[in-house]
């Protein structure tokens, strides 16, 4: 990759000292005549036998220190003959172009290098040495032995180091303090060369470096392309001008060291971005902070306080064709995210003009530092909490809610003062405020909590024990929705999200501007248009701080993110996994590009599994169980039914988009079932109903009017008439719908007039009468119309 490229700059340097001597070896007796080969018998050269072998182990760590020196004893050797006895064709004292490529096609044949290689070598020795890039004089020899004294000095210091410069993948061959340790030294060795040699004064390029390696075909033709992800690097680092002072070529080396040393943690394993433990999560805090230094200290970034978009468009172009992230993304789709995100989330919020974007700035790196250390900081919390060791009775391993939420009250200012250091006293409020509208939501009556990998929904909640994967799952997704809120949201102009909110036409702003994102990343459905208006709309009636009104608080956001990361993340890969192992799977593929499932054996692997697929809904789980087999093909059938995305399919095959939507609608019916269902009995009073019906109130009303205004209607001109009115004047149009909901929900369809009872005002009776409670099973239908009305 771009860190082989890298490593090519010891190469030269080394091969530079390698070229020169073994072009002697042809005229040590005086000017060759044109076809003339002279064998060389001279002592002094026996040593140069194996010599490239050598320098070829020292990339490879293989030679010791004295084998080392003992190489650049011959080398010295080399070049005092070399410089002694023999001569140009042209000039006794001076060899060309020519001469050069002479020596290299007699002596050094089987490296094949060409007119153009030659002249890239003069090149580099121009820059680093002085004098003419189109000659060697034998006066700039003893320049370049002195040369090799320094680079034998620093070879020494490297070699300690020198397996970790190959970049291979390892899972942490070399500790964290040896890589600090081994690109420190590199630092150092590369500004001691550059201390010693002209480069500071010479017009030497990257674009020189890449030229040079393609002509001397270092790298494989497969390698080679990595060699414009390197200059796009170079770009990013260095912007559009030149390397002219020493402190211009400092800062390039320790940011490109940096670069190196950040990509070796990444291949040695030491950076997983899974959640997995205390010390994994650390590490990833560790790495963007190191890349956020890498911009902020780049000589583009410390001279023109931005990294322009003409340089930064090249690079995430490049890295969109070269596998390096774990999404198949179109180089033009990774471009506009990184945009977006930049723009919303970093600056201007909605407001912002993507297409004006010019670059990253110091209003972006300053956010996004803050949005990092918000999330350290609660992450720093969790990591100080006393989680006990798993044992049969807590197999878990988890704390009480309500141990975790006092630990949360009392929690000293030291434990996120690691997070703050680096802030100024305004940033650091601004932090500490964003921290405490995350320990606002643990605190409340119904936090987000987690187990199995997944939001944990039902009524009993508080008793489920939360360890750290369990809270920490739940931080990730509570830092997305600050994110939406923030950038679709109203939350930009202060940060603050506990009175921010976000509404129906920013969720529709959000879906457009990620739908290629998210049908490239198969998280979208490439059949719909824009979920936006269906999302904003669910988020409103299914999560617990859903209030139907029009728009999603803080709490609602939060919510909404953990159940889609949950239900249509973790559950609908179990389900995949699942079905997969059960062997269900057809060999065409969905619109995902995954396989269908034979539904028949999809349902059977369900019936034993639903247990563990839905285990963090414990009273689905408990519901399911009480069923006979005939009750629970029918409970999956009626679910699946209004979670099918083709009806075509029904009782043939599943495709992703069915499994998605059958366990997104499993959670939104146990949000409702854990928020009201409050006797716990499973089932659903009228009472329990009515104490609900706020959040769908507005819902309720535009459905009725939209699809029973005659009914309506009728009502009205019934408590109109001066006799029968007085039966119904008890209750008014907004009783009527109300209670029709309740009907709804009962029945799955809306009452008739029929349904009504008689003059219910004589004698105080209900308008609808209302037997038994709903459960699981009775409720689905009610869903199915929800989905309608929702998704139209």
């Amino acid at each position: 990759m771009i860190f082989k490229s890298y490593r090519l700059w010891i190469k030269l340097i080394v091969g530079l000292t390698l070229v020169l001597p073994f072009s002697a070896c042809d005229f040590l007796k005086g000017r060759p005549k044109k076809d003339e080969y002279i064998e060389v018998k001279k002592e002094s050269l026996t040593c140069l036998k194996g010599l490239s072998k050598k320098f070829k182990a020292i990339l490879k760590s293989e030679l010791s220190q004295n084998e080392v020196d003992d190489s650049f004893v011959c080398l010295d050797q080399v070049l005092n003959e070399f410089q002694s006895r023999v001569q140009g064709t042209a000039d006794a004292n001076t060899f060309s172009k020519t001469d050069l490529f002479e020596i290299f096609n007699k002596f050094l044949s089987d490296a094949n290098i060409s007119h153009e290689a030659t002249s890239d070598i003069l090149r580099l020795k121009a820059a680093l040495l002085g004098g003419s890039d189109q000659t060697l004089a034998k006066t700039e020899i003893t320049t370049l032995k002195e040369f090799l004294v320094v680079i034998k000095g620093e070879v020494r210091n490297l070699l300690p180091y020198v397996k970790i410069f190959n970049f291979k993948k390892g899972n942490q061959e070399f500790s964290k303090e040896f890589i600090t340790q081994a690109f420190a030294q590199l630092d150092s060795s590369l500004r001691a060369l550059k201390d010693q040699s002209l480069l500071t004064r010479a017009d030497y390029r990257f674009e020189d470096l890449k030229r040079l390696v393609l002509n001397l075909k270092l790298l494989d033709d497969d390698q080679n392309d990595f060699l414009d992800l390197g200059s796009d690097v170079n770009d990013v680092l260095v912007g559009n001008d030149l390397l002219k002072t020493e402190t211009d070529y400092n800062t390039f080396i320790t940011s490109f060291a940096n670069v190196l040393k950040l990509y070796t943690v990444f291949q040695q394993g030491f950076v997983n971005f899974e959640i997995s433990n205390a010390k994994n999560m650390s590490e990833i805090f560790e790495f963007v902070q190191g890349w956020i230094n890498v911009l902020e200290n780049s000589n583009q970034f410390k001279k023109n306080k931005i990294i322009s978009v003409e340089t930064l468009d090249p690079l995430i172009l490049k890295i969109a064709t070269k596998g390096i992230i774990p999404i198949d993304l179109a180089p033009e789709t990774l471009r506009d995210f990184y945009k977006t995100i930049v723009v919303r989330a970093l600056e201007a919020g909605p407001a912002g003009d993507v297409t004006n974007f010019v670059g990253i700035t110091k209003v972006h790196l300053i956010n996004l530092k803050k949005e990092v250390a918000i999330y350290k900081s609660y992450a720093a919390f969790i990591a100080t909490l006393p989680f006990p060791i798993s044992s049969k009775e807590n197999p878990n391993g988890g704390l009480d809610i309500t141990a975790i939420q006092n630990q949360l009250k009392v929690m000293p200012a030291s434990v996120i003062a690691d997070s703050l250091k680096s802030f100024d006293a305004v940033s650091q409020t601004q932090v500490t405020a964003a921290f405490n509208e995350l320990r606002f939501e643990f605190l409340q009556p119904r936090p987000v909590v987690y187990r199995y990998g997944k939001m944990v929904i039902a009524a009993n909640q508080e008793i489920w024990k939360q360890n750290w994967n369990d809270l920490s799952r739940a931080l990730y997704a509570k830092m997305l929705a600050r994110e939406l809120l923030i950038g679709w949201g109203d939350g930009i102009s202060t940060r603050l999200l506990q009175t921010a909110s976000i509404k129906e036409a920013g969720l529709v702003k959000w879906y457009s501007e990620f739908k290629q994102f998210g049908v490239q990343a198969k998280l979208f459905d490439p059949r719909t248009v824009n979920a936006g208006a269906k999302s904003f709309k669910e988020a409103n009636l299914f999560t617990y701080a859903a209030n139907g009104d029009d728009k999603l608080d803080y709490l609602e956001s939060v919510q909404y993110l953990n159940i889609l990361v949950s239900a249509g993340g973790t559950s609908v890969n179990e389900l995949k996994d699942g079905f997969a192992k059960a062997g269900c799977n057809l060999s065409d593929k969905d619109v995902f590009l995954l396989p269908w499932n034979q539904e028949n054996c999809a349902y059977e692997d369900f019936k034993k599994n639903y247990n563990r697929y839905f285990n963090n809904l414990s009273y689905l789980v408990a519901h399911l169980g009480k069923l006979n087999d005939q009750q629970l093909f029918s409970f999956y059938d009626s679910v699946m039914n209004v979670a099918r995305t083709d009806k075509v399919n029904k009782g043939q095959r599943l495709e992703t988009a069915d499994l998605r939507n059958f366990a997104v609608l499993l959670h939104y019916m146990e949000v409702l079932y854990a928020t009201f269902d409050a006797d716990r009995n499973f089932n659903f009073s009228a009472a329990e109903i009515r104490s609900a019906y706020p959040r769908f109130k507005s819902f309720a009303t535009d459905f009725a009017m939209k699809t029973a205004k005659d009914k309506l209607d009728l009502f009205a001109t019934i408590s109109a008439v001066p006799v029968t009115g007085l039966g119904y004047s008890c209750y008014s149009q907004a009783d009527l719908i109300r209670e029709s909901f309740i009907y709804l929900v009962y029945n799955g369809k809306t009452p008739g007039v029929t349904d009504l009872n008689i003059t219910p005002c004589f004698g105080s009776r209900s308008l609808i009468d209302f037997n038994g409670e709903v459960n699981r099973s009775d409720i689905i239908n009610t869903f199915k119309i929800l989905k309608d009305v929702i998704g139209s």
